[in-house]
């Protein structure tokens, strides 16, 4: 595992069926690139709705937005590298004008 203050990476390898749980992060954006198999990636876009499906393999990435439910399941034996982005917590505000 790599890890910084803001950055980890986590070096997978996740059996065919293997998932991890329904969850969410309220600062962390993640990435999931797979080196070896098939991940799909589950995110629900809200707590009760159909959950949107994608399905990476070799080479290929795909984000989860911070605060969004998701999930992982190996679609068969896999390889992959998840990656967390964590903002400071001084980056939490969004303006919408300019002061002086």
């Amino acid at each position: 595992m790599y890890q910084n203050p803001y950055n980890q990476v986590h070096l997978l390898e996740i059996k065919r069926g293997g998932f991890c749980s329904e969850h969410r992060h309220a600062r962390k954006s993640n990435v999931f690139t797979v080196l070896s198999g098939h991940l799909e990636i589950r995110v629900w876009p809200g707590l009760y709705q159909n959950y949107d499906s994608t399905i990476i393999g070799p080479g290929e990435s795909t984000a989860v937005e911070v605060g969004l439910w998701h999930q992982f399941l190996a679609i068969d034996d896999t390889v992959c590298l998840e990656i967390y982005e964590s903002a400071e917590i001084g980056e939490d505000i969004e303006r919408r004008s300019v002061g002086e």
